[in-house]
């Protein structure tokens, strides 16, 4: 938060409602500036037999998944008021087209997840917008150095010109706190500073999703 109030970066914090401590909030509430809550899932925990974890996959019943959307969305909701925005994060970035699909049943108005987006984006009602690079390199658990993230960025913001991906899409950052070392927190500052030299805005939550809907 200290890092994003220098830069007037302006967060979702995906959080996980199931496994969020008693203190969190008000912790949180201490910071101003334009941060906004997201559900991540509801206690993070694998459902699938094999293959890449999901809590929400193929596997998962859409009615049990529902009534954890659900119980997840009223804690927040609950703790958050209006800094909660009803947009849905799935652990792993993995959900099942037939869940994605009940989302705007249970309240939600967006959703932020890899995959088939083509599918997630003719659900009436379910905005669609997702993270494009990484701070983090999974298969080491290390971050990125800023030399390999503006390089990514660089083909995003290239694919978004040519038309490769949706021009009308912001483009997301991807950040996990918990796992983040010096490098990934150092890369973050740099991004911070470069994109504030160039005199670029960041998008709030409510204006990525709100403002698509």
């Amino acid at each position: 938060m200290r890092v994003c109030a220098e830069f007037s970066l302006h967060p979702t914090l995906c959080l996980v409602p199931g496994r969020m401590t008693s203190e969190f909030p008000d912790l949180v509430r201490q910071h101003s500036g334009a941060w906004f809550v997201a559900q991540h899932g509801f206690v993070h925990a694998n459902h699938e037999p094999a293959g890449r974890p999901s809590e929400f996959g193929s596997n998962r019943a859409t009615a049990a998944a529902a009534a954890d959307i659900r119980k997840g969305r009223r804690i927040l909701e609950r703790e958050f008021d209006d800094r909660f925005m009803k947009v849905f994060v799935p652990p792993w970035n993995s959900i099942s087209p037939a869940i994605a699909r009940s989302l705007p049943a249970l309240g939600f108005i967006g959703l932020s997840a890899s995959g088939n987006k083509d599918a997630y984006r003719n659900v009436r009602g379910l905005c669609m917008a997702g993270a494009h690079v990484d701070l983090m390199n999974w298969s080491t658990h290390c971050g990125k150095e800023p030399d390999d993230v503006f390089h990514r960025l660089r083909i995003v913001f290239e694919r978004k010109r040519t038309g490769t991906f949706s021009r009308s899409e912001p483009v997301g950052l991807l950040t996990h706190h918990i796992a983040m070392d010096r490098t990934a927190w150092n890369t973050l500052a740099c991004v911070g500073e470069i994109f504030a030299g160039a005199h670029a805005r960041w998008l709030a939550t409510n204006e990525v999703f709100c403002g698509q809907a």
